[in-house]
């Protein structure tokens, strides 16, 4: 992952605009890429319209907001933000349970974690109205763009061990976020409300290594006959085709002003490489972030970020006026 940022001596982290040439495909490693089955969870849930009989369907933002805290957990260290989690006052569930009500009959248990949490977000999302049982936007859709932060922030407030060092925010289009910048916010996070304790420290993006929820109006068609495999089996599309309906990814990484099948039918320009939930895709699907997709698809970015206890940034103070001291007696 190419890193755009800058340690200063004053151990404040200072994020750099968006690359103005063009990067190649560069994303986060260690980010879970869970797929969505068709209904999540072998239980009655009163709301699912037939002929889903069990489970709830429509999971793709649970399933965003799960990697990200499975990437929190194993490779930022976060213990118990991920693996083997149990919504509250249930049932423990067996470890190779299938999904209820589905077609494709894979076992939850699926990439050597234990779902990552991935019914829990569910829960706290109040993913199809499992939690206030109320449905969303009739009985068609799983979770709202503001169930993101809300379900993940009540998720960290119930299984972090430090839930207060968490900031979760949007950047969206139903509280007045401009769909202009929200390549810069996916990028950097630099658009989200000051920190008060950090007030010179930039949000995150995936340019700072940390995974982006994003929600859009439609995602791609895998029957798109323009879609193109490169050599790092990453799934290129553009948007002359795609599927209907609302569905949330997890942005882990871009490339920017760039052409990767090399002057055929894909455009040149920004990239969002991406983990979407659907095992008929790649590991990593990327998709053009044009103006099409800035003003007809773009609902929002759900940034979570965890932010080092004051003492941390005391000690990577010292440290760097440390190294600045060396390098000058050096001299």
């Amino acid at each position: 992952m190419i890193r755009f940022s800058l340690l200063l001596g004053i151990g404040c982290i200072v994020s750099l605009a968006a690359p103005a040439f063009a990067v190649g495909p560069t994303w986060i490693n260690g980010v879970p890429d869970w797929n969505q089955p068709s209904t999540y969870g072998d239980f009655v849930q009163p709301l699912d319209p037939p002929p889903q009989a069990g489970g709830v369907a429509n999971w793709c933002t649970p399933t965003a907001g799960a990697n990200v805290m499975g990437y929190y957990e194993d490779v930022m260290g976060q213990v118990g933000v991920g693996d083997g989690l149990v919504a509250p006052n249930a049932a423990a569930y067996p470890n190779n349970d299938t999904d209820a009500g589905s077609s494709d009959l894979l076992p939850d248990y699926q990439q050597n974690q234990w779902r990552d949490g991935m019914i829990e977000m569910g829960y706290f999302m109040d993913t199809q109205g499992w939690l206030s049982n109320v449905a969303h936007f009739g009985t068609s859709f799983g979770a709202g763009v503001a169930d993101c932060p809300n379900g993940i922030s009540s998720y960290l407030n119930t299984y972090a061990a430090n839930p207060n060092q968490w900031t979760v925010w949007n950047y969206d289009i139903f509280n007045g976020g401009n769909a202009g910048l929200s390549w810069s916010d996916y990028l950097t996070g630099g658009l989200a409300p000051t920190l008060p304790v950090l007030a010179t420290v930039p949000q995150n993006g995936v340019m700072l290594d940390e995974p982006v929820l994003v929600t859009l109006d439609t995602w791609v068609d895998i029957y798109n006959p323009n879609k193109y495999v490169d050599e790092n089996n990453i799934e290129w599309y553009d948007w002359s085709s795609n599927e209907g309906g609302g569905h949330t990814v997890t942005g882990i990484g871009y490339a920017t002003d760039y052409d990767p099948d090399d002057g055929g039918p894909l455009p040149s320009g920004n990239w969002m490489l991406a983990h979407d939930g659907w095992g008929t895709t790649g590991p990593i699907v990327a998709v053009p972030w044009d103006t099409y997709f800035e003003n007809s698809l773009w609902w929002g970015n759900t940034h979570v970020e965890l932010v080092p206890e004051p003492g941390t940034w005391i000690l990577l103070t010292f440290a760097a006026l440390a190294g600045i001291l060396f390098f000058r007696r050096k001299k």
